[in-house]
């Protein structure tokens, strides 16, 4: 049960990571964005339960760049 649960905070920490890369390529580093997606996508398919997160978290950051692109 230990071991689970540091499995777990391992996944979430590495989870939280990744979304933060994506976020900082996606407002600095627009070209690598899909090599990035695809590494993530791969990834979040181990983690399919993630994948709402992920996807949930994709369109706030979309939804922010097009807020500040239209003000």
């Amino acid at each position: 049960m230990f071991q689970e649960l540091i499995y777990k905070i391992f996944i979430y920490s590495l989870l939280m990571f990744i979304f933060y890369s994506v976020y900082y390529i996606l407002f600095y580093f627009y070209e690598y964005f899909l090599i990035l997606f695809l590494f993530v996508v791969i990834l979040l398919f181990y983690f399919y339960y993630c994948l709402l997160l992920f996807f949930i978290f994709v369109l706030f950051v979309c939804l922010i760049k097009f807020i500040s692109y239209y003000l």
